[in-house]
């Protein structure tokens, strides 16, 4: 109830001032208190409760963590969810021909008990590509095969194991801005790695994910000509923005809202994927400035309700929930409290923004 007063006393003290410090455009459905809880969900029901047409999710650690209320937050907030990192193939198929998965089962077994679905993936990124794979560097036939019997078991896998969870596979990561690295040397790389994923579970959505494509510019041109001709092919249904904002590289809603409808004008759907939003943390876990707080709870109300007002966005996934598990620190010094709740798993004016959006009448 502290923490709470202060941030209180804070939106009071910065007032409209502050706003300047995020530019992100005219607000769909702006907030006037993001810290406080004006609609509280009946029997303490969760974010997953307001909403019937919309994946609202959250990337997961494992093995989930039994405590705290990692796994109680987790199953009554969320209707879908990702695996961080055990569903990458450096973790799948650490050695060449064997494949565990034994963490990511442990996941997809937790989301059917708890009526979530799960997205799968990424199944091609050159940055979780296994170590063992570089020996084949260059030989393009041999990548070829790795890279097909890769997506064909592991899809395969998860639609025989556990049919209906899984109804989404990123299928290629960050090939329009990483590279594809060692695959690369796969002919038409990423349209057989699509190819193949189709055939391998035809009743599952298969996307495209990136970043920087969630607004105009090279990048988000240069994605647009990559899956543009897949979505023709039938072979593509949807794109992923990741979504790894901050305080100073918040891009405005009009903005973002052009490019969903922009890809919706060629018939594909829109994933946030690993959305999170940084401030200043010299810690990792609590803001430089309380303050920051209102911005942060601002800015979720303000992109979850774009994503609501496009009928083509039909996933919004933060990239974890809690401070206590963020990747942010570990890869950015000096940043942090990304997430809707904080380090002791209690709820921040990021959490009540989304709320909010989600409670308008015009959320679906």
């Amino acid at each position: 109830m502290r923490k709470l007063s202060i941030i209180l006393c804070g939106l009071i003290l910065f007032g409209c001032s502050e706003q300047s410090r995020l530019s992100t455009g005219p607000r769909p459905n702006p907030i006037r208190n993001p810290t406080t809880n004006p609609n509280p969900t009946p029997g303490g029901l969760g974010l997953r409760s307001l909403t019937k047409n919309l994946y609202i999710g959250t990337a997961i650690v494992a093995p989930i963590p039994g405590s705290d209320p990692y796994a109680s937050i987790l199953a009554n907030e969320y209707n879908i969810a990702i695996a961080e990192n055990v569903g990458k193939m450096n973790v799948v198929e650490a050695k060449e021909d064997v494949f565990d998965f034994t963490a990511q089962d442990a996941l997809v077994s937790f989301a059917v008990a708890h009526n979530m679905k799960m997205q799968g993936g990424p199944l091609i990124w050159s940055r979780a590509a296994p170590g063992w794979i570089n020996k084949y560097r260059g030989d393009a036939a041999k990548l070829t095969t790795i890279m097909t019997a890769y997506i064909t078991t592991v899809m395969q896998h998860y639609s025989t194991k556990f049919p209906g969870t899984i109804i989404a596979w990123e299928v290629v990561n960050e090939a329009a801005t990483a590279g594809l690295g060692v695959f690369a040397a796969v002919p038409d790389c990423v349209e057989l790695a699509f190819q193949t994923a189709r055939a391998a579970d035809p009743n599952v959505a298969l996307f495209y994910n990136d970043y920087g494509d969630e607004t105009s510019g090279a990048t988000t041109t240069k994605v647009y000509n990559l899956v543009a001709p897949l979505k023709q092919k039938g072979l593509l249904d949807a794109v992923g923005f990741q979504s790894h904002f901050g305080v100073h590289n918040a891009p405005r809603m009009s903005a973002i809202k052009t490019t969903m409808d922009s890809l919706g004008s060629i018939g594909l759907d829109v994933y946030v994927t690993e959305f999170d939003f940084s401030l200043p943390s010299a810690n990792g876990i609590t803001p430089d400035n309380p303050r920051d707080l209102i911005l942060q709870g601002t800015y979720y109300n303000d992109y979850l309700a774009t994503c609501l007002a496009a009928p083509n966005c039909k996933q919004f996934i933060t990239w974890g929930f809690t401070d206590a598990h963020s990747w942010i620190p570990r890869f950015f010094k000096g940043a942090g409290a990304a997430l809707p709740f904080d380090a002791n798993y209690d709820k921040k004016p990021a959490y009540y923004g989304m709320q909010n959006a989600l409670s308008r009448p015009a959320a679906r």
